[in-house]
């Protein structure tokens, strides 16, 4: 899908859709968050079967993957993020569950 937008001297660009652009109510989002010196990737993206799914992962301090994940639930960006977050609080309050 292309759009155009034509400027008062006639001349026209051609605006291409982006990743983050708003489709049917579901969108790709791709953010990466420190939060007490971890590192959150949290990303939503089309599967290969269609439908949207969250793709994630955590990386403590030292560099060691804590988390890498995927879902599918149909949560919020910040409802994902504030999961992410109690993973980490509950990481460092008991590292050995992990």
């Amino acid at each position: 899908m292309e759009n155009k937008i034509t400027f008062k001297n006639g001349s026209e660009i051609n605006i291409l859709p982006h990743k983050n652009v708003v489709r049917s109510k579901v969108r790709e989002i791709a953010k990466n968050v420190m939060y007490r010196d971890f590192e959150i990737h949290l990303t939503r993206e089309k599967s290969i079967i269609g439908n949207f799914m969250w793709f994630y992962h955590i990386i403590a301090p030292d560099g060691e993957f804590i988390v890498e994940s995927f879902s599918d639930s149909n949560d919020t960006y910040s409802a994902m993020l504030e999961d992410m977050r109690n993973t980490i609080d509950e990481y460092i309050e008991h590292p050995e569950y992990y």
